[in-house]
């Protein structure tokens, strides 16, 4: 059998706080998932941080190969001034920063709530779209520092997502230190082939950090680091031109490094050296 790997388990339970690190439960389920991993033909993760972890708890004769995930949702190609879904909720003229998806336990939304909080004075929007594990924190820091530039909507429409997806200038992926070895958002996906500009907020040495600078196609800040995104934000929201620029080589890099097509032939490739 192929073990695929969406997101190391049980270190992203421990990381989220669910589990303790030296809980039985814990180790019992190491043991499980390092016996798994072991007795399949291949382990298959979806980055190469995801794999060097792997490597280090299993050790480097554990079969690993790296497949990424694809877009299943990407923008309709207008621009945010003339997106009916920021038209519906009014930010159709506004600097507009978004994230959409899963308000997860291992995302930092400290760091963008901190940013938002700094930049209340600007005229820059945060939307966030979606729900999960932290949506109370959203709200309550929204209440307590009356965010009036942060926009909170829920799960949209399959059908609405082409236009939610790209009514933003930007968009935001947010990791908790540890989690950018065990999981790979797959938002990341989507961005890019929306032609967004990736907001990232994450340690600069993982390889979704490395794609992003080293491809010119968004900025970078560490967890904490609300100042400086604050910055960065102030200065993009002058320089649509540049804004502009990062979407269009996000759109290139993921056709030229990613897509559904370019996946499956992989899981094909190994399946056939597998046989």
């Amino acid at each position: 059998y192929v073990f695929l790997f969406q997101d190391l388990f049980p270190q992203t339970a421990v990381i989220s706080g669910l589990l303790e690190p030296s809980s039985p439960i814990t180790s019992c389920l190491r043991w499980l998932m390092s016996w798994v991993c072991r007795q399949s033909a291949s382990t298959v993760v979806l980055s190469d941080s995801m794999r060097q972890q792997l490597i280090r708890d299993l050790g480097q004769h554990t079969p690993i190969a790296v497949i990424h995930n694809w877009a299943i949702e990407k923008a309709l190609a207008s621009p945010r001034a003339i997106n009916p879904f920021a038209a519906e909720h009014g930010f159709q003229h506004c600097f507009t920063v978004q994230y959409s998806g899963n308000f997860g336990r291992l995302h930092d939304l400290d760091t963008l709530l901190g940013t938002a909080r700094i930049m209340l004075s600007h005229p820059v929007q945060f939307v966030f779209i979606g729900g999960g594990a932290k949506q109370s924190q959203i709200d309550a820091s929204c209440e307590t520092n009356a965010l009036t530039n942060i926009l909170r909507l829920p799960y949209q429409p399959r059908a609405t997502l082409p236009y939610s997806l790209g009514a933003c200038d930007l968009a935001a992926i947010s990791l908790m230190p540890g989690a950018e070895n065990t999981m790979a958002p797959c938002k990341f996906y989507g961005i890019l082939a929306s032609g967004r500009g990736v907001v990232l907020v994450a340690r600069r040495t993982c390889d979704l950090a490395q794609i992003v600078l080293n491809e010119g196609i968004g900025v970078v800040v560490e967890p904490g680091e609300s100042e400086a995104l604050a910055e960065e934000l102030l200065q993009l929201s002058k320089d649509p031109d540049r804004v502009q620029a990062m979407g269009d080589r996000a759109r290139s890099v993921y056709a030229d490094r990613f897509g559904r097509q370019r996946s499956v032939t992989a899981y094909a490739h190994l399946l056939e050296q597998l046989r």
